[in-house]
């Protein structure tokens, strides 16, 4: 995520730091590495923010293709990737693509979390509004009832699910 970038008021400067971070790790590692596959998701999350989604979506996918062959294809930070990817294209109001990204995504978190997790209940949430968004009102419903069932037992459980729809 933006962890290290939210210690800084000013996103332009964890840019310029995350740049600086990747070409040192691409030094020492080489850019086929995971950690740099970390880096890369940073700096797109970084131009999400600038509003430049062209960048940040080249970024993701190179982050998913370093993630896959190096930690393989079932590994957390795969399902992180995906949801990312899928953010960058909704962003750009490509809600098909985006649709299956988040799809991906929560194919992952159902097989490494299971159903009642935060993240797999965000891919619930993310798959409704892209279905909202294409006029699939039908599927969205249902996509939107699990969203709905899954967020009720993560509050039961006390855990707090961010963006909550109700309408």
């Amino acid at each position: 995520g933006l962890g290290e970038m939210e210690i800084y008021n000013d996103h332009n400067q964890a840019r310029s730091l995350l740049k600086q971070s990747l070409s040192i790790r691409e030094n020492l590692l080489t850019r086929n590495h995971h950690l740099v596959s970390r880096l890369l998701h940073d700096l797109a999350s970084c131009h999400d923010i600038d509003g430049d989604h062209e960048s940040s979506l080249k970024l993701h996918i190179e982050a998913i293709h370093i993630r896959e062959s190096t930690l393989g294809i079932h590994h957390p930070q795969l399902a992180v990737s995906f949801e990312s990817l899928g953010t960058t294209l909704k962003l750009m109001d490509d809600y098909s693509h985006a649709e299956l990204a988040f799809k991906k995504a929560l194919f992952l978190n159902l097989k490494i979390h299971g159903k009642v997790y935060q993240s797999t209940c965000s891919c619930f949430q993310w798959i409704y509004l892209c279905l909202q968004d294409q006029h699939k009102f039908l599927e969205a419903k249902s996509y939107k009832r699990i969203y709905l069932s899954i967020s009720n037992q993560l509050e039961q459980r006390n855990i707090t699910v961010e963006n909550r729809i109700v309408d």
